[in-house]
């Protein structure tokens, strides 16, 4: 009897052994060759370089109907009109209305405005009120303005209290109080009075 128990367990304990060490099925992965993998990398790039050419293509010709578009205002060579960022400045905020202390879209004064087209299109952190930036500025004659200048007024009591910048032909660009932003030209009566002279921020 002890006999058979052994051999039945001795059989028994082959039989597990067996099944433990039985390989398990596995699964291949099978992998793209270089060749391919270089396939659909350059397949990648130009799928991505395409769409890169043709946002900039699009931008481009933006800038180019905006150039046209202000060049007809402004009555001015479109070759003249060579930062499409301020053209782009101008346009995206051209009616926003005045705003006493305001800085932003819903509404903005001429200080705030000067100072975030500088920061927007010129990358050069302004502030102060118009009063502030006339002093910290060199003296410019109306001949010698040039497109970025400040542009200076006296509206009230005979002192500066009015700023905007100059984009060509006389014109500037400047948050007035009655038509919000808006191009006005040095020409008109109401400005040529009160222009207290231009301005160009010192090095």
């Amino acid at each position: 009897m002890t006999s058979f128990l052994r051999t039945v367990t001795v059989i028994g304990v082959t039989a597990l052994l067996a099944s433990c060490t039985t390989p398990r099925e596995t699964t291949t992965v099978t992998r793209p060759a270089n060749a391919e993998l270089a396939s659909l990398h350059k397949k990648t790039a130009t799928h991505v370089g395409s769409r890169s050419e043709t946002a900039t293509a699009g931008k481009r010709a933006g800038d180019n109907a905006l150039v046209a578009k202000y060049a007809d205002k402004l009555d001015v060579e479109k070759s003249s009109l060579d930062n499409p960022a301020l053209l782009r400045f101008i346009d995206e905020w051209y009616g926003v209305p005045y705003k006493y202390g305001g800085k932003s879209k819903s509404g903005v004064d001429c200080s705030s405005f000067t100072c975030t087209l500088y920061s927007n299109v010129y990358n050069n952190k302004l502030a102060g009120t118009s009063a502030e930036l006339y002093q910290r500025c060199k003296k410019i004659k109306r001949a010698d303005l040039r497109q970025g200048d400040l542009m200076f007024f006296k509206i009230h009591r005979g002192r500066v209290s009015h700023v905007g910048v100059y984009v060509a032909n006389d014109y500037f660009v400047h948050a007035s109080t009655k038509a919000g932003v808006v191009l006005s030209n040095l020409n008109e009566s109401y400005y040529k009075q009160r222009f207290a002279g231009g301005g160009r921020l010192k090095d």
